[in-house]
Order: C-alpha cells, then structure tokens, then sequence
C-alpha cells in the first residue's frame, strides 16, 4: 500500500482550524468579564441614591441619620454611565421612605430606586410603666433614642425641665414624655402670678385656669382681682403675665 502524504493546502488549512478552536476558546472565556464592565455595579446605584438622600435631609444637631437603599433586582443590566444624575422627584417627605430617580444621558435611562431614611433623636421616656396623675420623679425617666416621625408633640431631654409635672395619661415603659402627656401647672393649681417691667416687679396669687409645660401660655384667674390673664409657665407653680 502506498502511504499518500497530505498536501500542504490541506495541513494549512488544519493548523488554521486549530488556532481558531483556541481563539474560539479564549473568547469565550473572557465574554463574561468583559460584558460586567459594560454594565452599571448596583452596589453604585444604591451609593448614588443614598448620597442623594444624604445631602436632601435636615435632621436636628446630634441626631443620629440611617440611610439605606433598597436592592434593584439582581438581573438589572444597565448600560455603564460615567456620569448618573440623581433627584428627588415631587415634594417628597426625606423623614421616611423616599423614592430617587437615577438617569444618564449618554448612554440614555432612568432607574427609580427607594432609599429608606430614620432620623433618631434624643428624648426622656417613661423608664416603667406609668400610672395618670402621678408626680414625675427623676427616676420615672430614662434616655432613649427614637425616631423623630412617629413623635407629635414636644419632646424633652432635660429631667429638671419636667420633675415634678403631673402625668395626665398613664404610660407604658419607653414610651416619649410629650409636652401632651403632662402638665407642669395643671388647671386648678395655685399659681404665684409675676408681673412688672422697667425694675417694678409685682406678685399675686393666682389659679390656673388651663394646663401647660415649660414655655407654654396658659389663662390664669387673679385671685384679688378676679381678672383672667394670659400668663407664661416659668416652673412648677410659677407664671409670669405676658401682654
């Protein structure tokens, strides 16, 4: 039998068969990674929405500020942006759950992602639970943080603003102290009423005639005169005529 060489056109054409086999491969294997640079991180998306969200808020001094994002789907693919534009769309409420429109003009979207923000504040809270009428003590209260969107009301973190106010309503432990729950002059009570201006200084014994805090003005019957004025709460038991 006689051994018939191949001819050359044909070995050339195997060796190009087998270098594209090895190209194909190599190919192949590098696709993935190339396709990941193409796309936008989601890990970046939810940094820019927070950011946006960070610089929006308006929180009190030595609040404590919690801002997170949700997750986008995991099979969102969005062409990769050098530049994403964020905002707030609509007159939005920052103190809550809030939605952050994210956009590109080149490659051109928009992606709307939601960015939930606590903002926590400082405030006294009833250490145990607490019966109506009670006197507050010093030791009826404790420190809490809490977040401020679910407060109404006038919150205190001074114990000696509120030692010695009556509770109006009875209290579970934690919950705020408000300036709604307490009364540091309570209607009924015997008030010295203080009045005076220019270094002339005048007292008189008066009788609440409203409940009130700290700051508050309450109406107030002079117990001389008879004359109801409108005075501001000092202390316990203290008020001062206001004109």
């Amino acid at each position: 039998m006689k051994l018939i060489k191949p001819k050359k056109h044909a070995r050339f054409h195997a060796l190009i068969g087998v270098a594209g086999a090895f190209f194909t491969l190599l190919t192949l294997t590098l696709a993935p990674a190339k396709a990941d640079t193409q796309y936008m991180p989601l890990d970046q998306l939810k940094s820019i929405a927070e950011a946006a969200v960070h610089s929006a808020v308006k929180a009190p001094q030595g609040a404590k500020i919690t801002i997170a994002a949700s997750n986008p789907d995991d099979r969102l693919r969005l062409p990769y942006c050098p530049e994403v534009q964020s905002s707030l769309p609509g007159n939005q409420n920052i103190d809550n759950n809030v939605t952050v429109k994210l956009s590109c003009t080149e490659p051109r979207w928009q992606f709307y992602l939601t960015v939930s923000t606590t903002i926590a504040v400082p405030m006294l809270v009833a250490s145990r639970a607490l019966p109506a009428g009670i006197t507050l003590a010093g030791s009826d209260l404790s420190e809490d943080w809490q977040p401020q969107n679910r407060l109404s009301g006038r919150i205190f973190t001074d114990k000696s603003v509120i030692v010695g106010a009556k509770l109006k309503r009875g209290l579970q432990a934690g919950s705020a102290i408000t300036a709604d729950n307490l009364c540091l002059v309570c209607r009924g009570d015997k008030v010295t009423l203080h009045a005076g201006s220019g270094g002339l200084s005048i007292t008189a014994a008066g009788t609440a005639l409203s409940d009130g805090t700290i700051g508050d003005t309450i109406r107030v019957r002079n117990q001389g005169s008879g004359r109801v004025v409108d005075a501001k709460v000092e202390s316990q038991g203290e008020v001062t005529v206001t004109y």
